[in-house]
This record gives structure tokens, sequence and C-alpha cells, in this order.
């Protein structure tokens, strides 16, 4: 998604900057005004769209993210919200040897 919006975002400055220059009829005609906003509204469009993306797969609690009390934590905490021990993946965790 970060390279969608980095193509995006050099169309986008192609269009306002290079491409008046290129095709001609000088830099305020009717289509090169037309390119330059759409290629400007592009940007924000991609910007939106990656941000809602990113948001609707990140897991709002992950189970295999606790810390070393047990708690669950959120995808990016370093130190747990609840007691604020340090957080460990599931391959850290303390496992119970009873047997």
């Amino acid at each position: 998604m970060r390279g969608a919006v980095w193509v995006v975002f050099g169309y986008a400055w192609l269009g306002f900057f290079v491409f008046p220059f290129i095709y001609g009829a000088g830099a305020n005609s009717d289509v090169n005004n037309a390119r330059s906003l759409s290629a400007v509204l592009m940007t924000f469009y991609a910007v939106a769209v990656t941000v809602l993306y990113s948001a609707t797969q990140v897991r709002r609690f992950d189970e295999s993210r606790r810390c070393l009390n047990g708690h669950r934590v959120s995808p990016l905490a370093k130190f747990c919200e609840e007691c604020g021990s340090p957080v460990v993946s599931s391959e850290e965790q303390p496992h119970d040897r009873t047997t």
C-alpha cells in the first residue's frame, strides 16, 4: 500500500508540474487544470484508502500479544495498559510446567 501511494503521489507531482509543459496549451488551459486537479485528488483518496485498509487489517487484540502477567495488549503496545509490565510475544511467554 505504501508503494501505491508513492506511485500516485509521483503521478500527481508530474501532473501538476511537468505535464502542462509537455502537452503544451499553456499551464492554465482547462485540460491541464483538470488533469492536475484529478491527480491531486487521487493522492488524497489514495492516502485515505491506505489508512482505512490498514485499520481494517489490524486486529483489536491479538491473542499472542500478552504482558508478563498474562493480560492482552494492543498490537503496538510495548508495555501493558493494565499493569505496566513489558509485552512478550507468544514464543517468549513462560509456560506452565506442572507435569
